[in-house]
């Protein structure tokens, strides 16, 4: 049996799991004829080659990829989990799986039942990973599937350890705001000191960091006419010869702090998690750095989060049993 938390994301795909762990652009496409197959990721998936991520970007045709297609279940959102299923097994064989992933709070009721339906859907699927050449099959099998609320995985990657077990109550009794900060969204969730989602207290945008890319795709040459995951790239690059995008960044935190103000509430803990946490979180409210905490595992966070539970959930029900 393989716990595995699943985080399909709308621009990166996350996974961990059965000591294994992948991040990395949600996207793929058709590999081009010129293609060594062996070079980097790809999958033989319902009959198709598909290369993943990265390899999709420098070296695929008809490219799909969540962020274009702006549904939680759409066709290459199911591919994606498919191949994270695989790559989490790690070796050919048949492999069964308790798979936790989550939803937005505003998308958590409409879309539910799509997610388990899709995942489920998985079930007795053989997918070929090919990881640089090292390649392997992997049936899988579905078992329990969870669907949680985004923002529960990144408090549980900090209170919990890899066995599900309580390791600090810092987040019990507490009213804490989670501010993900994605490739397209921001999700803000507000948490009560039972851990319970305030709805009326939480939303969704679409300000995530694709919108710093769009500001320097329109001020610095370096980035004019690339597509968005080509920024994405090139930005990272940059940044290791020390460039300077932290004018960029200050305006998206003026975005990101005018909907932390607006939405009419208090907090006592503030966590700033997601892909954009590491370069915006001097920028989020509070100043005060004690109430302000960012999340650990960066763009990972989410997934370990959700695999934490899902272990947690499974060791209770194995404990039943004995």
């Amino acid at each position: 049996m393989v716990n595995i938390g699943l985080d399909l994301g709308f621009g990166y795909l996350k996974a961990y799991g059965n000591g294994r762990s992948i991040c990395t652009q949600a996207v793929d496409g058709i590999p081009t004829g010129n293609h060594d197959i062996k070079t980097g990721l790809s999958m033989m998936f319902e009959g198709e080659q598909y290369l993943i991520g990265e390899t999709a970007i420098n070296n695929g045709l008809a490219l799909n990829s969540t962020t274009a297609s702006d549904k939680f279940d759409s066709p290459v959102t199911r591919r994606l989990a498919g191949f994270a299923l695989a790559y989490i097994a790690g070796s050919s064989g048949e492999f069964t799986f308790n798979i936790a992933t989550g939803l937005p709070v505003e998308d958590y009721k409409p879309y539910k039942k799509n997610i388990l339906s899709m995942l489920q859907s998985l079930d007795g699927k053989t997918i070929t990973v090919n990881d640089n050449g090292k390649e392997w099959n992997t049936k899988i099998r579905t078992n329990e599937i969870s669907v949680l609320v985004q923002g529960s995985g990144i408090i549980a990657n900090l209170s919990l350890d890899e066995n599900g077990n309580q390791i600090t109550e810092d987040y019990n009794n507490v009213r804490i705001l989670v501010t993900d900060i994605g490739h397209k969204t921001v999700n803000f969730l507000t948490f009560d000191d039972n851990l319970d989602v305030i709805t009326r207290y939480c939303r969704n945008t679409v300000n995530g960091l694709h919108t710093v890319h769009k500001m320097l795709k329109t001020t610095d040459k370096r980035f004019a006419g690339l597509e968005d995951f080509d920024v994405d790239i090139e930005l990272r690059r940059e940044r290791k010869n020390k460039f300077d995008a932290s004018p960029q960044y200050k305006q998206l935190a003026k975005v990101i702090n005018d909907n932390i103000e607006s939405l009419g509430t208090w907090h006592e803990l503030y966590i700033i998690a997601g892909g954009g946490a590491h370069v915006l979180y001097e920028y989020i409210l509070p100043g005060e750095s004690g109430k302000k905490h960012i999340s650990k595992d960066g763009q990972l966070a989410q997934a370990k989060g959700y695999y934490k539970m899902v272990t947690r959930k499974w060791q209770s029900k194995t404990n039943e049993n004995i």
